[in-house]
C-alpha cells in the first residue's frame, strides 16, 4: 500500500468508529426514553385500574381508591413529560455530533398523544 491509501484508510476507520459511538449513544437515548414512558403507561395503567375498576363497598375506601387513581395518572403525565424533556436535553448534546434534525419530531408527536389520550382518560375518570 502507498502511504497515502493507507492514511485513508485508517481515516476511514475512525470516522467508522465515531459513527457508531454516535449511533450507539442515540440509541441509547432512545431505548432510555422508552424506559420512561413504558413506566408512565404503566402509571396511568395502574391509575385506571385503582380509579375505576376496583370495587370497594365502603364510600371512603371508593373516595381513596378513586383519587389514588387520579395521583397515578398525573404522576403518569408527568413521567411523560420529563421522558421528553430529558431526551431533548440529550438530543442537544448529541446535536454537537450532527444527528438528524428530524429524529425528535416523531417522539414529541407519540408523547404529545400519549399526554392527550390520558387526559381524556382523566376527564373520564374526575366525570
Amino acid at each position: 500500500m502507498e502511504n497515502g491509501n493507507e492514511s485513508n484508510f485508517y481515516e476511514k476507520g475512525i470516522d467508522n468508529t465515531v459513527w457508531l459511538a454516535e449511533e450507539q449513544m442515540r440509541m441509547a437515548s432512545e431505548r432510555t426514553y422508552l424506559a420512561w414512558i413504558r413506566t408512565g403507561l404503566t402509571s396511568v395503567g395502574l391509575g385506571v385500574a385503582a380509579a375505576k375498576f376496583l370495587v370497594f363497598r365502603n364510600v371512603l375506601n371508593q373516595t381513596t381508591g378513586r383519587w389514588a387513581g387520579v395521583l397515578l395518572i398525573i404522576w403518569g403525565l408527568s413521567i411523560f413529560v420529563f421522558a421528553l424533556l430529558s431526551y431533548k436535553k440529550n438530543y442537544s448534546k448529541l446535536r454537537i455530533f450532527k444527528v438528524n434534525k428530524h429524529a425528535l419530531v416523531p417522539l414529541v408527536l407519540i408523547t404529545t398523544a400519549l399526554v392527550i389520550i390520558t387526559l381524556i382518560l382523566l376527564a373520564l375518570i374526575l366525570d
